[in-house]
């Protein structure tokens, strides 16, 4: 696939005058099995890294291989969909322990429209990691699912996050108090500073099972009043409590905490 753009590719063969048309094939570690919507300048087709090795089977069994360009139709019932993209972003955090894995899924690539919340395809089996080739994607890769636009509106709980959160989290992780020079406008974080794992993030990670850790959550209620009871599968390497097991908000806006408690068993 090379390091340039993949239009400039087209382009340079356009300009060298030795073709009407170009087939690019993707490699695995730059774009895998995801295709890109690109506006060439010439005929041009994007293979994925699966197909291509058809491609190259194809072209090496004839000294005068043909290809030919059908007319422009929309397919289908196309499967599996959705899948997650090659370039997108997966968990753990390698650099930041605390921050486990993305949140969902989202925006996509080449959306031409809303698709339902979903952790499967509509094929019925747990989404393809499109880096590999027939590989399943987990948690980590595709978190909570695809955004549900319609129900976004209403989600029930939210884990609000400010950017004093986000400044306070940095404090913890650099070891810094005073992040003047890294913000807008000077900022003290509190002294001693907050645990990074306790960053209101929906997502819960415990870097360090050699010690007990204790991570707090805060939620709010958006909708009407409403009773939450909490259900979790500790690790197996780990002892898990929750604390308390039910939130009852007695109306919206309302807010409340709790906290996990892991450790090694």
């Amino acid at each position: 696939m090379g390091s340039n753009e993949r239009v400039e590719k087209s382009n340079a063969v356009a300009k060298a005058g030795v073709g009407v048309g170009a087939v690019l094939e993707y490699d695995q570690d730059t774009y895998g099995n995801t295709l890109i919507d690109d506006a060439h300048n010439i005929p041009t087709a994007e293979i994925s890294y699966q197909d291509s090795f058809t491609l190259d089977s194809y072209m090496n069994s004839t000294r005068a291989p043909v290809g030919f360009i059908s007319p422009v139709r929309t397919v289908y019932g196309l499967k599996p969909a959705p899948a997650v993209a090659t370039f997108s972003s997966r968990g753990p955090n390698a650099a930041t322990f605390e921050i486990l894995k993305p949140d969902v899924v989202a925006p996509g690539v080449n959306i031409l429209a809303a698709a339902c919340p979903r952790t499967r395809d509509n094929a019925g089996e747990r989404m393809r990691d499109l880096y590999y080739t027939d590989e399943r994607a987990g948690p980590l890769d595709y978190s909570a699912g695809l955004i549900p636009p319609n129900r976004a509106v209403d989600p029930g709980l939210i884990y609000d996050n400010t950017m004093e959160d986000y400044y306070n989290f940095l404090c913890s992780y650099s070891q810094l108090t005073n992040l003047t020079g890294y913000t807008a406008k000077p900022y003290m974080g509190p002294d001693p500073p907050i645990p990074a794992e306790n960053i209101n993030s929906p997502s819960i990670s415990a870097p360090n099972l050699n010690k007990t850790q204790t991570m707090t959550r805060t939620v709010r209620n958006v909708g009407p009043p409403a009773t939450y009871r909490v259900r979790w599968t500790p690790p197996e390497a780990a002892n898990m409590t929750v604390s308390p097991t039910e939130l009852k908000f007695d109306r919206t806006g309302e807010e409340k905490t709790y906290e996990l408690r892991s450790a090694r068993k």
